[in-house]
């Protein structure tokens, strides 16, 4: 009877580890901070499509296009920030984001949202 437990146990953590707690794709989200910042932060999702718990993706971030304009700046091992020069407002930003998941570059293309002030 404990036999049958012990495995019952160690297959419902293989499965419990490689569909909740196993990195099957990483979502890129972004958000506007300031009038010409916004932050850009990697999610792993699991099998389910969900949240991977406890855990965080390391990505590296740069920039494709506009590349005179637009800067980064890394807060956290999965977080950053971009920012660019009011002068010159770029229309959308295209970025490479590679993290420790994947083997290719994801590129992201960002809508720059104009901020109307009066």
């Amino acid at each position: 009877m404990i036999i049958v437990a012990l495995i019952v146990l160690l297959f419902v953590s293989l499965l419990s580890w490689l569909y909740i707690f196993d990195t099957y794709e990483v979502k890129y989200n972004y958000h506007y901070e300031k009038g010409n910042q916004l932050s850009i932060i990697g999610i792993p999702l699991n099998a389910f499509g969900k949240e991977v718990p406890f855990r965080l993706v390391k990505s590296s971030y740069r920039i494709i296009e506009p590349d005179d304009s637009v800067k980064i700046r890394l807060v956290e091992k999965d977080k950053a920030i971009i920012y660019w020069d009011e002068k010159k407002h770029p229309v959308q930003i295209k970025i490479g984001a590679r993290n420790s998941m994947s083997r290719w570059e994801n590129i992201i293309t960002i809508p720059i949202k104009i901020s109307e002030e009066k």
